[in-house]
């Protein structure tokens, strides 16, 4: 049999569906690994919260019925007449030491925004610092004691130069950081 350049575009053809197929299965064994990741961490994530909710009976949707106007709206809320405890999902804007006191500040802006300064252990604030992820993002249990209009220093504001806005400062303890990560 005499080799042509017909067998030479056959093997060419061959060679190239050949390629091409592989490739395909290769993007979509990637795809399914990606889905199959993303879906562990995803279950990772709920069973870590459910766990924190079960554990300290915290309240997971308050946001919900959170109106947005006067603090006692908020206080009721998120200051239960139960005195359970809430879960938060915000950015940590910083976490401080004062001696041998630390505390977190969690800013959440839905459904209005509240900065959340809550007191926390040595190791919650150390493990918190060390594995917070880049954009900051969190999620804690934590108990509110207070809450109050946040006053904001603006000049030709309101008279005294406060202007209190529609955000709110509450005050509190964390009890838990919520690990979304695996």
């Amino acid at each position: 049999m005499k080799f042509t350049s017909g067998h030479f575009v056959f093997i060419m053809i061959v060679g190239a569906l050949g390629w091409w197929g592989y490739s395909s299965w290769s993007d979509h064994q990637a795809k399914v690994e990606a889905e199959t990741q993303l879906r562990m961490k995803q279950d990772f994530a709920t069973t870590a919260l459910n766990r924190a909710v079960t554990k300290h009976g915290a309240i997971r949707d308050w946001a919900k019925d959170t109106p947005s106007r006067f603090s006692i709206d908020l206080y009721r809320v998120i200051v239960n007449p139960e005195g359970r405890p809430i879960v938060l999902e915000g950015t940590v804007r910083d976490i401080v030491r004062q001696g041998d006191r630390y505390a977190l500040s969690i800013l959440v802006r839905q459904p209005v925004a509240v900065e959340f300064i809550l007191e926390c252990d040595a190791e919650l604030a150390n493990r918190l610092s060390a594995r917070l992820p880049a954009n900051n993002s969190c999620t804690v249990v934590a108990r509110i004691g207070s809450v109050e209009k946040a006053a904001r220093n603006f000049s030709g504001g309101a008279p005294g130069g406060a202007d209190t806005g529609d955000s709110f400062l509450a005050r509190g303890s964390c009890l838990a950081w919520v690990n979304r990560e695996p």
